[in-house]
């Protein structure tokens, strides 16, 4: 998951030091965006225009991938404790 990037050529967290997600309205307001009169929509739309985001995945597909990825080695770990000998 993107926790840094990169916005003028100065890196950007993307979450706060306790490790909890910025909002969008606090990343675009470090961008320069007055956000006070958009709702959701608007923010990711703006969001969607920056390269950064632009590229990047989103929270739900990378929330995917990790829960394909445990559910995965979760089956391989109960395969190999399947073909083990007793």
């Amino acid at each position: 998951m993107m926790r840094t990037t990169t916005f003028n050529g100065e890196a950007q967290e993307i979450v706060l030091p306790d490790g909890t997600p910025k909002g969008m309205n606090m990343v675009l307001e470090e961008r320069g965006v007055c956000t006070k009169d958009m709702i959701s929509k608007d923010m990711v739309k703006k969001l969607k225009e920056y390269d950064d985001f632009k590229n990047s995945k989103s929270i739900d597909a990378v929330h995917q991938e990790e829960s394909s990825e445990e559910s995965d080695e979760a089956f391989l770990g109960t395969a190999k404790r399947k073909a083990l000998p007793q």
